[in-house]
């Protein structure tokens, strides 16, 4: 790789981005969360995303999870927490980013959806999650998030702004059976 300039030195920062980590109860006291693959390198990833124009962080989360994982569900208001990356860029010098992560309780899996063919994704124990991926403040997260009072301690406090796509749908379907 080039040298990098003083000027390009310069300009670098860290970027911001937003990360869904979907994940199931499985019986009382069993969670798994999803991973996917990332494009370029095939590192085991949760989805994430660069911010999107007139989106807060969680509608940025949550869309991201449908594309790149296929899943839909109920997000948490609150992050579990934020972790530093560094982006690899084919050609390019790396990008520092801070990325916040929203729990999506998964009430939806599609069999298709609009980045099935550029990655896996496969459910996975919060210990397991935790081993496969690289970054040491994901890992942290994620062992946190498979302690049992984590899960209880954080429960979702309630929609981001707007509501959630399956959320709409029932609430459309409510107000159907009682007239309104």
């Amino acid at each position: 790789m080039k040298k990098m300039t003083k000027a390009e030195a310069k300009g670098l920062g860290t970027a911001r981005q937003y990360a869904a980590l979907p994940f199931r109860k499985l019986g009382k006291n069993k969670t798994e969360v999803l991973l996917i693959t990332s494009r370029e390198t095939r590192r085991w990833v949760v989805p994430k995303g660069w911010p999107m124009k007139n989106k807060t962080g969680q509608e940025t989360a949550e869309i991201e999870a449908f594309e790149e994982a296929g899943v839909a569900g109920v997000l948490w208001h609150r992050a579990l927490g934020s972790f530093g990356y560094l982006k690899q860029r084919v050609g390019k010098f790396p990008i520092a980013c801070e990325v916040e992560l929203y729990p999506l309780e998964v009430t939806e899996e599609l069999s298709a959806w609009p980045e099935q063919d550029e990655r896996e994704r496969k459910w996975f124990t919060p210990s397991q999650a935790a081993k496969l991926v690289h970054e040491p403040e994901l890992k942290a997260l994620l062992r946190t998030f498979g302690a049992k009072k984590s899960i209880k301690a954080r429960e979702p406090m309630g929609y981001p702004r707007g509501l959630t796509r399956l959320a709409a749908q029932r609430a459309g379907k409510l107000f159907d059976r009682i007239g309104i």
